[in-house]
């Protein structure tokens, strides 16, 4: 296909973890609490003694190929029964899924200037110390040591993997916050949701927002691969608190009544109707990989947010929400829909320069390469394409671009 003269930016990448990620920089109670086990010819990881999170195989060889569900999910957004593979077709793990210089070798071949890049099970574990905020930390830190280590939260100003940033503690999670500020991060991102009992936008958590704010850092909320505690904790509350007796049937309830979008929503509505902008105006808030289906419903609701019924005053932590709630969103935040999805309409909803690119690359759910990616903007005018293709993911790492 035609490449334009611009190379991407891609806001939605992921690696596989290496063997030792969640370790090699821990402490002995950390390193006690992740461990290989073998069972016959399989590797499985544990934390606490727990299956890894989100993936049947953490050794990740083989893996499904890149794209490998996108024909499938295409057909499912049709409402159409794909006629197809269902998983897609496994193969030997490529390098430049783990390993960095490889990866950028594969950048340029993509046609790819710079990207924000995941992991694959590091963001789905906070749920796994509830329980226990000093192994909370000890863990994330360590795990963000390697991050920035194997990946970098900035490296050549072309791979931003961002910390994850736990927010049990304001105090613990501003100086995790200041740690990666001095390694030169410029994206972080948090567990979406709930915090801890807290809205994100509680004043409790201004210390740190006033340093996201100074730093004009951008801050991303990236799909949980799973249920965030709360959620899962409501969920068996309201609707499985006697023996569940049929599992398959609860995992898909759960799953349509506390869809995957849900806590990325959650956090964009209380950061806007709590007025965390208008306390804090530079900062700008990303959703990855929860696609866009939940974004007109969610601005329908910010406007209709009030008092009561038939009053729209939005009372925020600090007084009055300043301007129409719809309207703070599209400001301060961006979303990256699904390549199945209707990308102009999200486009003509929130306007382009809030639309971010993002393949999901080497995961199956994506498309095969990045670049297929482009397709999928084409009907759009060639300005509002670069915006969604480059622009936009730019000017979160770089704001005065």
């Amino acid at each position: 296909m035609d490449v334009p003269e611009y190379r991407y930016v891609d806001a939605d990448n992921h690696f596989y973890e290496a063997p030792d990620a969640f370790f090699r920089h821990g402490t002995e109670r950390v390193k006690r609490f992740v461990q290989w086990v073998e069972q016959g010819k399989k590797k499985f990881l544990l934390f606490g003694g727990a299956y890894a999170p989100g993936n049947a195989n953490p050794t990740f060889n083989p893996v499904a190929k890149p794209g490998a569900f996108h024909e499938t999910l295409k057909a499912l957004e049709r409402g159409e029964l794909p006629t197809g593979p269902r998983y897609g077709e496994l193969a030997p793990l490529d390098r430049a899924f783990m390993y960095r210089e490889e990866r950028l070798a594969a950048m340029d071949e993509q046609h790819v200037e710079r990207m924000f890049i995941y992991p694959t099970i590091g963001y789905s574990c906070e749920h796994l110390f509830v329980d226990d905020w000093d192994l909370l930390y000890e863990f994330f830190h360590a795990f963000n040591a390697w991050v920035d280590e194997d990946w970098g939260f900035d490296h050549q100003h072309r791979i931003y993997s961002p910390p994850l940033i736990p927010m049990a503690d304001v105090a613990r999670a501003v100086d995790e916050l200041e740690w990666a500020i001095e390694r030169g991060a410029r994206i972080i991102t948090m567990t979406p949701g709930p915090w801890y009992g807290r809205s994100p936008a509680d004043s409790y958590f201004d210390p740190f927002w006033r340093r996201v704010d100074e730093e004009r850092l951008a801050v991303i909320f990236h799909a949980y691969g799973g249920v965030p505690e709360p959620y899962a904790a409501f969920y068996k509350d309201a609707w499985a608190r006697p023996p569940v007796t049929n599992a398959a049937h609860s995992q898909m309830l759960r799953s349509a009544l506390l869809p995957y979008h849900r806590p990325v929503m959650d956090s964009m509505m209380a950061m806007t109707l709590g007025g965390l902008f208008n306390r804090f105006p530079h900062v700008r808030v990303a959703s990855i990989e929860v696609g866009a289906a939940w974004v007109p419903y969610c601005l329908h609701e910010l406007d209709h947010a009030g008092s009561n019924l038939v009053e729209r005053r939005v009372t925020t932590f600090d007084g009055e929400l300043v301007g129409r709630p719809s309207d703070v969103f599209k400001r301060h935040c961006y979303v990256a829909p699904f390549p199945e999805e209707d990308v102009a309409a999200l486009a003509e909803l929130i306007g382009a320069d809030r639309v971010l690119f993002g393949s999901d690359w080497p995961h199956p759910e994506g498309t095969a390469e990045p670049a297929h990616f482009h397709k999928f903007v084409e009907a759009l005018p060639e300005h509002e394409q670069r915006l969604i293709m480059r622009e936009n993911a730019l000017s979160l790492v770089e704001p005065s671009s």
